[in-house]
C-alpha cells in the first residue's frame, strides 16, 4: 500500500514495520509527536493540533499509525500534474502560505515548527473559500518513509536536506515545491540519498532564469537562497559553543532572503506559467545544457580537490619538505671542497698540501679511486692518533714537515 490511506474514518499512516519489528523499536513513542492543521482563507490562516490516536495492523501484518480521516490530495499528486487547473494554483499558493505562517509563529524551543514533511506527509483539501492543509509531524512521517527504503526519494527525500533546522528545512520545502511547480523538475533529482546531499552542498542546481527569462527576479533570488541553505556550523567544545562566524552570517543572510518568499509572486508566475509561449523553449534547453555540462566539469574538479584533501596537502608538504631537503644539501655541498677547474699542477699541490696539514674532511672531497684509498687510510689513522697523543699529553704536538728546520731536539713536539 501507499505510505499514507484514507478511508471513510480514518486517516493511516504506514510504519514500514511488521508487527514483530514495531514491538521492539520505541516507535509507538512517536504517537505523541504533534501535527498542524491549517485553515487558510483569503484573510487569515488558523491552526489546530492533530494526533494520531492508535495503531494497526493490516492484512500484511504492517504496522499502521490510525487517526481522525483528513480528507484531500497530498503535495506529491499536486506537484506530480503535468498542468495546473486553477484549483491546484490556489492549493501551492496557500501551502506557500501557510508555511508563512508556521514561519511567523514564537518558536523559542526550537521545536515548534518540525512540519516540513515530505510530498507524501502533506494533504492538501482545497475549497473555494477556504483550504485546510495537514502537516503531518515531520519526526513522525520521516521515521516511517525511512522503513520504506525503495521509495523514500519519492516519499520525502527530493524534499529534505538532512542537517537543517525547522526554519530552513521549511523554507527548503517551500523552494522544492515551488521550483517543482513552476519548472517541472525538481532541482535535485538524484534518488541516491548520499549524492543527493552533496549536490545540495554544491548547489548544483539549474537558475531558474534557464527555465523563464521574465520570472521575477525577488522570487528566484527567494527560492534559490532557500535551495542554497546551510548547515549551523556549530561544534561543542566542553560548555562552549564554537561557530565559525563567516559560515554563520552566511547561513543566516540566506535565511533571510529565503523568508522574503512572496506568495502572491508565486501566485502571479504559475499563472503566467500556465498561459506562456513555448517558442523559447529550445534557446533555454540548450542554455540548460550548457550550464550543467559546465557546473559538472567545475564539480568534478572540486569534489576531487574536497575528497583527496589531506592527501594532496600531504603531498604539498612531502615536496616542499623535499625541496627544501634538496636546496640544503646543494648550498651545502657548494660550500665543499672541489679541484674542478683547477689545472693538473694546482690539483697536485692542493693534494699534498693537505697530506701535509693532515686535512682529512677536504682530502676526501678531492680524492677518489682505489689508487687513493690505502693514502686516505693512513693519514686519517695518523691524524686520529695525533688527536688521541694529545688528550693525553697535551705538550706532545705533531710537527709538520716544514717546521723541520726549525725543529729543537729539546722539543717535545713529534715529527711527522
Amino acid at each position: 500500500m501507499d505510505i499514507l490511506n484514507i478511508t471513510e474514518n480514518k486517516l493511516q499512516l504506514s510504519t514500514g514495520l511488521l508487527q514483530k519489528s514495531f514491538a521492539k523499536t520505541d516507535f509507538s513513542r512517536l504517537l505523541g509527536e504533534k501535527s498542524l492543521i491549517l485553515h487558510v482563507t483569503e484573510n487569515a490562516i488558523t491552526s489546530e493540533t492533530y494526533l494520531f490516536d492508535g495503531t494497526k495492523i493490516d492484512e500484511n501484518e504492517f504496522t499502521l499509525y490510525e487517526g481522525m480521516a483528513f480528507f484531500g490530495k497530498t503535495l506529491s499528486d499536486i506537484l506530480e500534474k503535468a498542468s495546473y487547473d486553477e484549483s491546484d494554483i490556489k492549493s501551492l499558493t496557500d501551502f506557500t502560505r501557510a508555511v508563512d505562517y508556521i514561519l511567523s509563529q514564537d518558536d523559542s524551543s526550537g521545536t515548534g515548527k518540525d512540519f516540513a514533511s515530505g510530498g507524501k506527509g502533506i494533504i492538501i483539501k482545497s475549497g473555494r473559500d477556504k483550504t485546510d492543509i495537514l502537516f503531518i509531524s515531520a519526526k513522525i512521517f520521516e521515521s516511517c518513509a525511512e522503513n520504506h527504503k525503495s521509495d523514500y526519494y519519492e516519499l520525502s527525500g527530493k524534499y529534505r536536506y538532512k542537517g537543517l533546522d525547522n526554519e530552513q528545512q521549511l523554507c527548503f520545502l517551500r523552494a522544492v515545491v515551488a521550483y517543482r511547480a513552476l519548472t517541472a523538475h525538481f532541482p535535485f533529482e538524484n534518488r541516491d540519498t548520499s549524492k543527493r546531499q552533496e549536490d545540495i552542498f554544491d548547489e548544483n542546481f539549474i537558475p531558474l532564469s534557464l527555465y523563464n527569462q521574465e520570472i521575477s527576479q525577488s522570487l528566484a533570488k527567494s527560492i534559490e537562497s532557500s535551495l542554497k541553505a546551510k548547515i549551523s556550523q556549530k561544534v561543542m567544545a566542553g560548555k562552549k559553543n564554537l561557530t565559525d562566524a563567516k559560515a554563520e552570517n552566511k547561513r543566516l543572510e540566506l535565511l533571510e532572503e529565503a523568508k522574503a518568499f512572496d506568495s502572491q509572486t508565486f501566485r502571479t508566475e504559475l499563472e503566467k506559467k500556465s498561459q506562456a509561449d513555448s517558442s523559447q523553449d529550445d534557446l533555454l534547453a540548450k542554455k540548460r545544457q550548457d550550464f550543467t555540462s559546465k557546473m559538472s566539469k567545475k564539480l568534478k574538479t572540486k569534489r576531487f580537490l574536497r575528497r583527496n584533501k589531506n592527501r594532496i596537502i600531504t603531498a604539498i608538504a612531502v615536496c616542499l619538505f623535499a625541496a627544501w631537503g634538496a636546496t640544503g644539501f646543494v648550498k651545502q655541498n657548494a660550500k665543499l671542497v672541489t679541484s674542478r677547474g683547477m689545472t693538473s699542477a694546482e690539483t697536485t699541490q692542493a693534494f699534498y698540501s693537505m697530506i701535509h696539514r693532515m686535512d682529512v674532511p677536504n682530502l676526501q672531497e678531492i680524492i677518489s679511486g682505489k689508487q687513493t684509498k690505502d693514502l686516505f687510510t693512513r693519514i686519517s689513522a695518523y691524524y686520529v692518533s695525533s688527536k688521541q697523543r694529545l688528550q693525553v699529553s697535551p705538550d706532545s704536538g705533531t710537527v709538520t714537515p716544514a717546521k723541520w728546520f726549525f725543529y729543537r731536539k729539546a722539543s717535545k713536539n713529534w715529527m711527522f
